[in-house]
């Protein structure tokens, strides 16, 4: 029979190991949407200025009959969130540094108004 102190260690060994189990799978069951050929996907925040900016590029540009873009808003949808930690995480940027606006080419990410701006506009 074991004793109190190590049937503890032993329940603590297993909670741990269903912790790191959970988040790995948490964290990598958002497969990367398919992309094709001028089509791209745009995760915005609902509220964020940066976000806005991009908005009316595409809005005033015209980028959207060029381009097909798939719109994602991240900070009200869990789902879009994940699948965006996902897709950031594929492009070498670290969890704790991904956020919006950021898009994806389905090879590339780029994140930032500007650094946005300038790919769509280099596309036009």
């Amino acid at each position: 029979m074991l004793s109190k102190k190590t049937l503890n260690i032993v329940m603590f060994v297993i909670l741990i190991a269903v912790i790191i189990t959970g988040a790995f799978l948490f964290f990598n069951k958002a497969s990367a949407p398919t992309v094709t050929n001028n089509e791209i996907i745009f995760y915005y925040g609902q509220e964020c200025p940066h976000c806005v900016k991009v908005e009316e590029f595409i809005k005033n540009n015209n980028v959207d009959a060029k381009i097909k873009i798939t719109k994602k808003e991240v900070w009200h949808n869990q789902t879009n969130a994940t699948e965006m930690i996902g897709i950031a995480n594929k492009c070498g940027i670290p969890t704790n540094s991904v956020g919006v606006p950021l898009l994806w080419d389905g090879a590339k990410c780029y994140t930032g108004d500007t650094d946005i701006i300038n790919w769509l506009a280099g596309k036009l």
